[in-house]
């Protein structure tokens, strides 16, 4: 029996279920241009019926930047299902629980979720409320980097040297050298999975064919190599 199943949404957006325990991360993009992919309408009503997606108990957002958040869907993910929790870096309803400060935890029906004040890529996003997520189930350990800056020497702080299950970080940390010596490096995990990665007609430039270009050279580079996927189409699920 699987003890968790991640099923991928658009963008960064996660379903994941953990010991009974259903938990959104940044799965309600909206309004971001090209290269970035937005929630369609469709793929919008399609979560709502989805066995492996539907009636979340935390719906959680790593940060507010509109390939992440939507006010308006996350309001109607709360009137859908009103026993949700929301958590959020950033204040945009009287109910929900507020990341801040340097790291916390939230326990919940015998989760922890972690969080941890990292730094967003790019330096223009500096002062942007920005957190990594760790969820926890006795010695399962699952890392949501959220858009963490590539190699970031505070995520490796934050993790040390406990081993990971798996860990889902945005694709430039796969196709950038730096990257992928920080994963051989200092994160250790049994599995990687690899998102923000635009549907296929907003890629404009060709970031889903480097990346499988970059995860069939990378196993190369291991000596004993863990498991790399892309996550690439929705509803693509994963079970641990």
């Amino acid at each position: 029996m699987s003890r968790c199943t991640i099923t991928f949404l658009t963008n960064a957006g996660l379903s994941l279920t953990l010991d009974g325990v259903r938990v959104w991360v940044d799965a309600l993009p909206q309004g971001s241009p090209p290269p970035f992919s937005s929630l369609s309408p469709a793929l919008w009503e399609r979560m709502q019926q989805h066995p492996d997606v539907q009636a979340p108990d935390l719906i959680c957002f790593t940060h507010c930047h509109s390939d992440h958040f939507s006010r308006a869907l996350a309001a109607q993910a709360k009137a859908l299902w009103p026993r949700a929790r929301l958590l959020l870096p950033e204040l945009h309803f009287p109910e929900q629980v507020l990341f801040q400060g340097a790291a916390g935890c939230f326990p919940f029906r015998g989760l922890e979720l972690r969080f941890r004040r990292l730094p967003h890529e790019g330096a223009e996003y500096a002062g942007t409320p920005h957190y990594g997520l760790l969820l926890s189930e006795g010695s399962f350990r699952l890392l949501i980097a959220g858009d963490c800056a590539v190699a970031s020497l505070e995520l490796g702080a934050w993790i040390g040297a406990g081993p990971l299950q798996a860990a889902v970080l945005p694709f430039p940390w796969l196709t950038l050298p730096r990257g992928q010596t920080f994963l051989r490096q200092s994160l250790p995990s049994e599995q990687f999975f690899f998102c923000h990665l635009p549907a296929p007609e907003d890629d404009r430039f060709g970031y889903r064919r480097a990346a499988e270009r970059a995860a069939e050279r990378a196993a190369e580079q291991w000596s004993s190599p863990p498991e790399i996927q892309l996550l690439l189409e929705p509803f693509q699920t994963l079970r641990l």
